[in-house]
């Protein structure tokens, strides 16, 4: 074996060990039944038929991608909770393979697997990725989007600086990159609205590339815009859907918006998941809550300082670039492909918050979210990962890199703890109970209910009961047929209770625990008698709040 073959094949195992043990950690917390609102959604229309998925998806607040693909999840496993989430890790999984594979090849080994290692242990990785949710496919979708647009603007522009042929394309560009940059595209448009935004962005980024060489590839440029054009064209049946999606966000939304907690959030939500925000308050432990108080400080403090290197080697270049002119060394160069596309992919993750505030602005409706940003995890990942392997001195990686391993595994500790809770159990476990119990004293046993989450929720976790929800949002009843048959949507529940005689159940929340007014003020409203309530906390989620599940009787 040629030594020079040596360092790439120890690249490749190593590449192909982080792969495994990263795959291995994600998937800790993955082999349980437990799904929150948003999940039940997901869960709910995938049962249902492509077009029916269309047709109700287009009143949710999402495109249809990602249940579409869980529909066919579903037509080979069924309702399987377990099988959607495995589904969805495979997407975090497939970026991750992006690092040791792509990002290797064009801007080096060392970037590579610490783009790899980042993708599979930055800790809003394991918490995200085991959600029956679209972010982990979107945030595939908006990477490799990126890669392939680099690789056209670097062919484009000349810059080989030393890498492979096939990497810079010695001013070649294969049809095949531009074939997976606008189905890329098109699959973040059709995944998750922010991921449409990053996808657009990169792609208005490639075109001033394109429009800055005009003169030699006149002919690329055309080839450009014919493949923008089919995209946008494929991408004009849901445009109808998008309008009345976006009237239904401006008539009312429940994302709460405000400063400096949003600041905040989009700062810190890669470390500071709910299981280490759990962990920080103190709920596990005095000795967990100081490691996990310090790790997160430790990690955001490298953070912050490797950023701050970023800005100062930058503009170390611009000065040198300034005080040269064209006639620069390389190692002064700002041309530098990995910073160039460190920072260009910080522009594309800024232009994402900054649109997305213009919007809820313009809406008077909130859409700028953290959560929604996790689609363009690539670029601040990325960043880092530029950054890492510029830092002169290996230690400054080995703590970084051990700093957020243990950041990874405080979470992921505490989210194994949460979501194979017993406590996750309780609420189904006395809610199927009661239901039994009832059947048999009163016939088919009848449950009602005016909140949308627990329904949701304890719909798909037991299909075989029925539900009768009274809708008091505003124009969400063609998106709630995605529970169909098992949830029914009525417009009043007088119409079931007022001629109802006997016991039934009524499914409530409450952001705190002990507060049941919405009970009693709900047996008050319909004539009835509280005979038992019991609340429940559910570890697996604390977005849902506690979940009552009390018994009336008329």
């Amino acid at each position: 074996m040629r030594s020079g073959s040596r360092p790439v094949l120890r690249g490749r195992v190593a590449g192909v060990v982080l792969l495994v043990i990263g795959a291995g950690f994600l998937l800790i917390s993955a082999f349980q039944a437990n799904i929150w609102f948003d999940e039940s959604y997901s869960v709910a229309i995938a049962s249902h038929s492509f077009s029916e998925i269309w047709s109700i998806g287009s009143h949710d607040v999402h495109p249809v991608l990602y249940y579409w693909a869980l529909h066919v999840v579903y037509l080979v496993f069924g309702s399987n909770i377990i099988a959607f989430r495995l589904f969805s890790a495979l997407g975090s999984m497939s970026m991750a393979v992006l690092g040791v594979t792509c990002v290797a090849k064009d801007f080096g080994r060392t970037t590579g697997l610490l783009f790899t290692f980042f993708s599979l242990f930055v800790p809003v990785v394991g918490f995200m990725c085991l959600q029956v949710r679209m972010y982990s496919w979107a945030s595939f979708a908006v990477a490799l989007a990126a890669v392939f647009a680099c690789r056209i603007a670097w062919a484009t522009s000349g810059s080989n600086d030393g890498r492979d042929a096939a990497t810079s394309g010695g001013g070649e560009v294969p049809v095949g990159w531009g074939v997976v940059l606008f189905g890329a595209s098109l699959a973040s448009a059709y995944l998750h609205y922010y991921a449409a935004i990053a996808a657009f962005l990169i792609n208005i980024f490639l075109l001033v590339v394109l429009f800055r060489h005009r003169g030699t590839c006149k002919g690329r440029i055309r080839t450009f815009l014919c493949g923008a054009a089919i995209t946008v064209a494929c991408y004009v049946p849901w445009m109808m859907a998008l309008a009345g999606q976006v009237s239904h966000v401006s008539s009312g939304f429940w994302i709460a918006m405000s400063f400096p907690e949003t600041a905040y959030d989009i700062l810190d939500y890669l470390v500071l998941t709910p299981a280490m925000s759990e962990a920080v308050g103190g709920s596990c432990g005095n000795v967990v809550q100081a490691l996990a108080a310090t790790v997160s400080v430790a990690v955001a403090a490298c953070a912050a300082m490797l950023s701050i290197w970023m800005v100062a080697r930058l503009w170390r270049h611009v000065r040198a670039r300034r005080s040269a002119g064209r006639q620069l060394s390389r190692k002064a160069s700002p041309a530098d492909p990995a910073l160039v596309a460190a920072w260009c992919g910080m522009g594309i993750y800024g232009g994402i918050i900054a649109i997305a505030l213009t919007a809820s602005l313009s809406m008077g409706q909130a859409v700028l979210y953290f959560r929604y940003l996790y689609v363009a995890l690539c670029f601040p990942l990325f960043f880092f990962s530029v950054a890492l392997s510029r830092v002169d001195g290996r230690w400054v990686t080995g703590v970084v890199c051990g700093l957020t391993l243990a950041a990874a595994v405080i979470s992921q500790a505490v989210m194994a703890s949460d979501y194979y809770a017993t406590e996750d159990h309780a609420a189904v476990d006395y809610y199927v109970e009661k239901v039994e119990e009832l059947s048999v004293d009163e016939g088919a046993a009848l449950v009602v209910s005016d909140n949308i989450g627990i329904s949701g929720v304890l719909a798909e976790r037991c299909p075989g009961i029925p539900i009768e929800y009274l809708d008091v949002y505003t124009d969400t009843t063609q998106a709630y047929e995605a529970y169909a048959p098992t949830v029914g949507i009525v417009e009043s529940l007088h119409d079931k209770l007022d001629g109802y005689s006997g016991r039934y159940v009524v499914l409530a929340s409450t952001d705190v625990l002990g507060d049941v007014q919405s009970v009693y003020g709900f047996a008050k409203e319909y004539d009835s008698e509280v005979v038992e309530i019991r609340e429940y906390a559910y570890p697996y989620s604390s977005e849902d709040g506690f979940y009552v599940v009390a018994v009336l009787e008329r």
